[in-house]
């Protein structure tokens, strides 16, 4: 439609011109009063209405094919906006499903002393009672985060067990013991953490205070 437009605004100014040529030149044209009296200024006109016409005709088609092609190359901008779109959500979402791939394949399960020297890389969750007639060792003077003590897992297998933390509280009033880490190859079992069970709940070693006990 700005073509269309744009030849209406031109046709209007150059029909302006010529008026004003007309009027400026006094007594008329001769040619134009000669056409009139001959009667063939009726098929000048029609002639000039004509190829005006063809003229916005052709003006028309073009305008319609410029639209066409505009709404073309716009959709074609929104398809490839679209396509990037849906291929940053599909990575986003084979990135989360695998973070919670590898969440389940690292997450730590229930098992024995054995299961757990038998695959030293795989973490687990052991659950065991102390064995009391084993002294415990922690000195804060040594190493303030390295607390040793033995446990019995439910088969009956004993491990010494190296918790990297300081010993919890009230720890030796403890039920039942959960201890969470990997077995190493000294035949012992290397723990991040440690889940107490009193006579009530279990309460897990979150912030434990230092607490020193003799070697």
């Amino acid at each position: 439609m700005r073509i269309i437009r744009n030849f209406a605004l031109f046709f209007m100014v150059l029909c302006t011109s010529l008026v004003n040529a007309q009027a400026n030149a006094g007594g008329g044209i001769e040619m134009a009063d000669r056409l009139k009296a001959d009667g063939k200024i009726y098929v000048v006109v029609g002639v000039v209405l004509i190829i005006l016409a063809g003229l916005i005709l052709y003006l028309v088609r073009i305008d319609r094919k410029v639209s066409k092609m505009e709404k073309e190359i716009e959709a074609e901008k929104q398809e490839k906006i679209m396509k990037k779109t849906h291929i940053i959500a599909l990575l986003v979402i084979a990135v989360a499903f695998g973070v919670i791939l590898t969440s389940l394949s690292n997450n730590s399960t229930y098992a024995s002393f054995k299961e757990a020297t038998d695959h030293p890389s795989s973490t687990y969750h052991v659950v065991g009672k102390l064995d009391r007639s084993k002294a415990f060792q922690y000195d804060p003077h040594v190493n303030a985060n390295l607390f040793t003590f033995y446990l019995v897992d439910k088969d009956g297998n004993e491990r010494k067990v190296s918790l990297g933390k300081p010993e919890p509280d009230d720890f030796e009033k403890s039920d039942q013991i959960v201890v969470i880490g990997k077995a190493n190859g000294n035949n012992e079992f290397t723990a991040a953490d440690v889940l107490m069970k009193c006579p009530s709940k279990y309460t897990a070693d979150s912030i434990p205070t230092q607490k020193q006990s003799s070697m």
